[in-house]
């Protein structure tokens, strides 16, 4: 009877460490998967943040592109308009500086 109950405390002892190491796998494997969840909750953040970004250079770009037209107006206003402008206003002054017989006064 008595090697009977230490043929029975040996199994019992086997199956806890069995059962040890079957928890030693578990919890190994709930921590791979909960660094796959916070993996995957990361890619979804990145992926959003990403297109956040695609979607504010696309911004960038159309007002970069205004801007420059914008740029290109006011140089073209400004040789069109201010240049022949102050081109008359010189020949005027010059011509308010001149006598009636083209000599500069002084």
């Amino acid at each position: 009877m008595l090697n009977k109950l230490d043929n029975l405390l040996a199994q019992m002892t086997e199956v806890n460490v069995h059962l040890s190491n079957l928890k030693v796998k578990y919890d190994k494997i709930d921590k791979i998967e909960q660094i796959t969840l916070a993996k995957n909750d990361s890619d979804v953040l990145m992926k959003e943040n990403l297109n956040l970004l695609t979607k504010q250079s696309m911004e960038l770009k159309t007002e970069v592109i205004a801007n420059n037209l914008m740029v290109e107006h006011h140089e073209n206003m400004f040789t069109k308009l201010i240049i022949p402008m102050f081109e008359d206003i010189f020949s005027f002054i010059t011509m308010q500086n001149c006598d009636s017989k083209g000599r500069k006064n002084t």
